[in-house]
């Protein structure tokens, strides 16, 4: 059976995976953005400094896996 290799969102913890694909689906990453970061926070209940948290130590960790 061939080695598959885990998709590299698979090893984010659960929340950076939350937050990263939330930003994502609600144009956090658009150009313009469609949504502030203190509007991610408030669709998660969180701090927007907990957010830019996960968001910058989610796509770190997904950085480092694509470019193994």
């Amino acid at each position: 059976m061939p080695n598959r290799r885990k998709a590299p969102i698979a090893k984010l913890i659960k929340r950076q995976a939350e937050v990263l694909l939330l930003a994502y689906k609600s144009g956090y990453f658009d150009e313009p953005r469609k949504v502030t970061l203190r509007e991610l926070a408030e669709m998660l209940n969180l701090s927007p400094s907990t957010v830019k948290e996960h968001l910058r130590k989610g796509l770190k960790r997904l950085l480092d896996e694509s470019l193994k």
